[in-house]
């Protein structure tokens, strides 16, 4: 009798891989959310803001870094974040901030399982992916980016998966627009999928987006007055496009093109002329948006899944800021699509291995090694160019979905 076949053991390989990589993702993990816990992080002006409205102060006070420092001994930054994230912020700020902040970690670890269970869930993956493919997603890039920075993108991230399977499900068919409103209460580019209700014909779907954010926008009048939401559209939204829109880690079509064309602290101009820039950045949008608006109107309300899922890419590539932590809603794009590989060219299969690898470039590793070796303060804008891994993995996967929705209206 053959003690050892090689089936068992390939399978205690397997098994011995996949409990190494997931003690590690867990020490990763553990060790980033309580460091930047300690350190502060993108939860520090969020809890802050929730403290400043708890005391009647405006949650824009420009005061906040200084008071942040005092309050909870951390270099803190200004609140850039929409009104109402204060009031989802409002319980942890009861908390003291230490405490506040591995609660909130814990939470956003807690979606990412929720998302990933989801996804496993709905598109019927190989129960397989668990050994390997899941401990590997608990250390990619974007995730890890997102447990650092403790944003709140995965619970936008989750709420658009939320919608997706509304959309897929009509029956649901006021659901998508609810969760896509609160999702744009945390940041405003889930907007762009009115446009899709729009085309898709989806009236309810609209409807209930615009109810949810009305009540939102009542709510934010409510407590915080007028004031505050005319001073966030008139100086925070201006004042953050014109900071984070040069800034590196920036992978929008703004962000590839701002610090090339114009004037900024973090990359070397080619040429400073922000008349050609507006024009180059509003031909690429509409490059985009055109192709995508007609595709999807050529399926009508056929499709609608597949529609939706062509908006995801697009909404990042056309917000003026767009960070690596929001790639994680990228995985519904992507395996969704290798679920239908056999109705897709025989290429856009290696394209979306390609897109995986695209998208888990650290940048925050690779600009931080640039600006060792700069002599001044800005790199140069071919070192900038050679960074934009995850804007072309953005490219990328809008076109193999865009070529997919195009076979559809072809054939219907």
């Amino acid at each position: 009798m053959k003690l050892f076949t090689g089936s068992n053991i390939h399978k205690k390989i397997v098994i011995t891989l996949s409990i190494a990589l997931w003690c590690l993702a867990l020490g990763v993990i553990g060790k980033f959310i309580y460091v930047y816990g300690l350190l502060g992080s993108d939860f520090t002006p969020d809890y802050m803001a929730a403290f400043f409205f708890r005391r009647g102060l405006s949650i824009y006070d420009p005061t906040m870094p200084i008071i942040t420092l005092e309050q909870i001994g951390i270099g803190g930054i200004p609140n850039y974040h929409p009104p109402f994230t204060a009031l989802i912020y409002l319980p942890f700020s009861y908390l003291p901030y230490q405490v506040a902040s591995w609660l909130w970690s814990a939470l956003i670890v807690l979606l990412y399982v929720c998302f990933l269970l989801g996804l496993k869930k709905t598109l019927n993956l190989s129960s397989r992916w668990n050994m390997l493919v899941a401990p590997l997603l608990f250390l990619w890039y974007p995730f890890l980016f997102n447990v650092g920075t403790t944003q709140a993108s995965l619970i936008i991230v989750y709420l658009i998966f939320i919608a997706w399977k509304a959309v897929r499900h009509s029956e649901k068919t006021w659901v998508a627009g609810a969760c896509l409103a609160f999702a744009s209460f945390f940041k405003l580019f889930p907007m762009i999928f009115c446009i899709y209700f729009v085309l898709t014909k989806q009236w309810r779907n609209l409807l209930s987006f615009s109810v949810v954010f009305i009540i939102g926008i009542a709510s934010v009048l409510h407590t915080m007055g007028i004031e505050t939401v005319v001073y966030y559209i008139s100086k925070i939204i201006p004042e953050q496009s014109d900071i984070f829109c040069t800034l590196p880690l920036n992978v929008s079509i703004t962000g590839t093109f701002s610090p090339l064309l114009r004037d900024n602290f973090f990359v070397d101009p080619l040429f400073n002329s922000p008349e050609i820039l507006k024009i180059i950045i509003g031909i690429l949008f509409l490059s985009l948006l055109i192709p995508s608006c007609w595709v999807v109107c050529r399926l009508s309300n056929r499709r609608k899944e597949e529609s939706f899922l062509l908006f995801v890419p697009l909404m990042q590539l056309l917000s003026p800021i767009s960070w690596a932590h929001m790639f994680l809603i990228n995985l519904l794009v992507i395996f969704y699509l290798l679920k239908m590989r056999d109705e897709l060219p025989s290429l856009s299969g290696k394209l979306l291995s390609v897109c995986l690898l695209l998208f888990s470039f650290p940048d925050v590793l690779f600009f931080k090694w640039a600006y060792s070796f700069s002599e001044g303060s800005t790199i140069s804008p071919w070192i900038f160019i050679l960074s934009r891994f995850g804007v072309l993995g953005l490219l990328l996967l809008w076109g193999v979905t865009y070529n997919l929705l195009l076979e559809r209206s072809r054939k219907s």
